[in-house]
């Protein structure tokens, strides 16, 4: 997400208490947090909020518990003004404050606003907008279908655990010439349903891809890049999108015309349906933990104090260190997320969520989510990031924190253990992994390959990181990775901690503790997931004067040129990222469902002097950061009662495959040993 309100000091998952000002300490909801509590303690039930159009009459309906009058402005399309005006009649419900208005005219194709005591706004129950988000959008849903689309439904996917999920943007994915897209569907949803990129995502072999936001965010003007695009799509703006302003309508600048708020539905569905087709699933990343401005919010407008958690002083609580935190316990808050879920889950066909700073939100609100949204799609999958930028103003016990991950049903939550373990300290630039020089950090590696879980092979009084303890209770409920948006690529991570210590790196050692913290993820228990690019050892050089002077650590707002992903980058690694998903795919062993079975059937054999072992049944797996070759001698691997006659080796080296690269006869003398090339990972099949 975008942090440029956070210093690399603060980037922490952990908040001292004696580093909160006092004048700004945060007031937790059950003493004394500042909000408007009456309103948040009765919930509409009814789902009728928004816009609704039934033959020749249009309804509309807002939930505004403070206001003294509210209208409705009429206008023909984005920019030109209103024609007509309407005021709202309060419902008799005097508890729940609902405006409602009928106008016996269909209104389909309109946009409108709401006037809230003056102030205008949007409804945030809207299903689109024009452009800037700015007014709401009467759209006919049903319009936006194609036949194919029509028929489409989510991805099948019964075993969470076989997910292998890649992130990627929008604009990314498909600015760069590497790869054939016409030019007027660069950086738009249509870039993404283009066949040359579905075919490239295919043949990598992942089963989903995660989108970064696609739902209308403030830090892009879609007016002024329309008017740049055809000019020099380059110089268009930039962002991640982690600046929500209307959490139903998706972004215009992804679409071919944001003034029209029907196109964005079609092309974004049309998007979904190329990636359904060929077997992929959806996953959108999405931003319930603060707003890009509080203050100018429609929720702001038209329910004041109930959408945010405030301090004591009346300032605003900053969980999300972007300047806000959205009240997620308040029930008309949960409502309204669960309802902009349901409704983004059934009409775009949504396979799964990432929860942008999900421990900025309570531990109810994610349960409830979770529980609505499988009774849609039974095969949802759900995970967030276990953390949050500065303390909350709720409890710790009560937010969905990586610690509490148990509290959480069929929710999953992102490793930061073998994120950091693997390669050093994100917000440290010169902290070193287990493959770039790290030391003492076997047993590190060892908590992660077993998922997070308890389990009688890792020492948890040395464990470096987490100091709870095992976590986890459900491999698939930690996602595993060792690059996502934020902070360095995985190769710049590991060119930068080798500069810092004053080093400089060759290419080819690079390349492979770039393959060896691949193998790391790829091997671990638990669902794999990596930043587009990771395959082709993506880079985010800041150029000046022709050359590089730096890494880009933060590229939320940075030109596409720093962004933008070269598809012919490196083919080798291309090849090697294709062949260890292929491998996961084989082995069931990667793929262990539960607790018990992790505990029963991982064996960590060795874990000391820069090398990790470990075997799941009969698949055998060892890790050398060393940058020498390790010699394992058999019986380091093999049983007793174990009649071992071969060894089928499909991962070594710089190589993996999903058919045997190799073949090791076992000797009846039993004198046997490997040898692990350095800085690789490798991967056998025993046989009997």
């Amino acid at each position: 997400m975008k942090k440029e309100n956070i210093t690399s000091k603060e980037k922490t998952n952990k908040i001292t208490p004696s580093k909160i000002n006092e004048t700004n300490r945060i007031i937790h909801k059950d003493t004394k947090e500042k909000t408007n509590e009456k309103s948040c303690e009765k919930v509409y039930t009814k789902n009728d909020l928004g816009v609704r159009v039934n033959g020749k009459s249009t309804f509309f309906k807002v939930w505004a518990p403070y206001a003294k009058k509210v209208e409705v402005n009429l206008y023909d399309d984005s920019v030109t003004k209103r024609f007509d005006s309407y005021n709202m009649k309060k419902e008799n419900d005097a508890d729940m404050q609902i405006w409602s208005l009928t106008i016996p005219k269909n209104l389909y194709g309109k946009y409108y606003t709401y006037t809230v005591d003056g102030a205008q706004t949007q409804d945030p129950y809207a299903y689109s907008a024009g452009v800037n988000g700015k007014r709401s959008y009467i759209c006919n849903l049903e319009n936006t279908n194609s036949e194919e689309f029509s028929k489409d439904s989510f991805l099948i996917f019964p075993q969470k655990i076989n997910a292998i999920i890649t992130e990627t943007s929008v604009s990314d994915a498909t600015a760069d010439k590497s790869i054939k897209i016409p030019q007027k569907y660069r950086r738009k949803f249509l870039g993404l349903a283009e066949e040359a990129y579905q075919k490239y995502i295919k043949e990598l072999g992942v089963t989903h891809v995660q989108l970064m936001p696609v739902f209308d965010f403030g830090s892009v003007d879609e007016e002024e890049n329309f008017k740049k695009y055809k000019e020099n799509i380059d110089d268009t703006q930039y962002n991640w999108g982690y600046d929500p302003v209307n959490y139903f309508v998706l972004e215009g600048s992804y679409s071919t015309n944001p003034f029209d708020g029907s196109v964005r539905v079609r092309e974004f569905k049309d998007m979904v349906l190329a990636f359904h087709k060929n077997g992929i699933g959806v996953i959108l990343d999405v931003v319930f933990n603060h707003m890009f401005s509080a203050d100018d919010s429609s929720f702001q407008k038209i329910a004041k104090d109930v959408f945010f958690r405030k301090k004591e002083n009346g300032k605003y609580s900053n969980g999300s260190g972007c300047g806000n935190e959205v009240a997620t316990e308040h029930k008309m808050v949960r409502k309204y997320i669960i309802d902009c879920l349901k409704f983004i889950t059934e009409e775009y066909h949504i396979d799964g969520y990432r929860f942008d700073l999900m421990g900025c939100i309570d531990i109810e609100t994610m349960n409830e989510i979770q529980r609505s949204l499988k009774k849609i799609n039974p095969y949802i999958i759900i995970y967030g990031e276990g953390w949050n930028a500065e303390e909350c103003a709720l409890k710790p016990e009560k937010l969905a924190l990586k610690k509490n991950v148990k509290k959480l049903n069929e929710i999953g939550v992102f490793s930061d253990d073998i994120r950091d373990s693997i390669k050093g300290h994100v917000f440290y630039m010169e902290d070193k992994g287990f493959v770039n020089g790290g030391v003492h950090k076997e047993n590190d590696i060892a908590y992660s390959i077993v998922g997070a879980i308890e389990h009688k092979n890792v020492n948890y009084e040395s464990y470096q990181y987490t100091k709870e303890g095992p976590w986890n209770d459900d491999p698939k409920k930690v996602i595993n990775y060792v690059s996502c948006h934020d902070n360095y690529t995985l190769y710049d991570k590991l060119k930068v901690s080798a500069h810092v210590a004053g080093n400089r790196t060759k290419k080819d050692i690079l390349m492979a503790q770039n393959r060896l913290a691949a193998s790391i993820v790829f091997t671990s228990q638990g669902i794999p997931f990596f930043l587009q690019g990771e395959e082709n050892m993506r880079s985010k050089p800041i150029v000046k004067g022709g050359r590089c002077v730096e890494y880009a650590e933060n590229s939320y707002n940075m030109p596409i040129e720093v962004n933008k992903i070269i598809y012919d980058h490196n083919s080798k690694m291309l090849e090697y990222y294709k062949g260890l998903i292929a491998v996961r795919k084989k082995f069931k062993e990667f793929r262990l469902d539960t607790k018990e079975q992790i505990q029963k059937e991982l064996r960590i054999l060795k874990k000391e002097n820069g090398v990790v072992m470990f075997r799941i049944n009969s698949v055998i797996v060892i890790y050398n950061s060393n940058k020498n070759k390790a010699i394992i001698p058999l019986k380091e691997i093999l049983d007793e009662k174990d009649k071992i006659k071969n060894i089928k080796v499909y991962v070594k080296g710089d190589k993996a495959s999903d058919i045997p690269i190799e073949e090791i006869e076992i000797s009846p003398k039993g004198k046997n040993k490997l040898e692990i090339p350095k800085i690789s990972c490798f991967v056998g099949e025993l046989l009997k």
